[in-house]
């Protein structure tokens, strides 16, 4: 009754992803907009900073879109646990060259 205008199915459907890319503005966006901006993105990093090219499934797209809102925050930081090789380093790096950040890691 609060919201008259809202589908609440279309509002609520999972997984709720947003993205400033391609609106550049906070709003939701088609995930096949998302997936070839990101695509082309990704191609041109792989060729500036990896020797080698990545794929780009469903949950890579959803782990992108995660690390760029966490890093979009003031001092924003994030800590990303999974198996070693799975490529949390490398989607890290690919979302702070996307958004023009320095990098830098700690040797241990």
């Amino acid at each position: 009754s609060h919201f008259p205008n809202l589908d609440p199915d279309r509002a609520l459907k999972r997984p709720i992803l947003f993205s400033d890319w391609l609106p550049k503005t906070c709003i939701p966006s088609e995930r096949d907009a998302r997936r070839e901006y990101v695509k082309a993105r990704l191609k041109t990093f792989y060729e500036e900073e990896l020797d080698f090219p990545l794929v780009l499934f469903n949950n890579v797209l959803d782990h992108v879109l995660r690390i760029d809102r966490v890093l979009s925050q003031p001092q924003g930081h994030h800590l990303l646990i999974g198996v070693s090789g799975a490529g949390k380093t490398t989607l890290s790096r690919f979302v702070a060259w996307m958004k023009g950040f320095s990098v830098f890691q700690i040797k241990a």
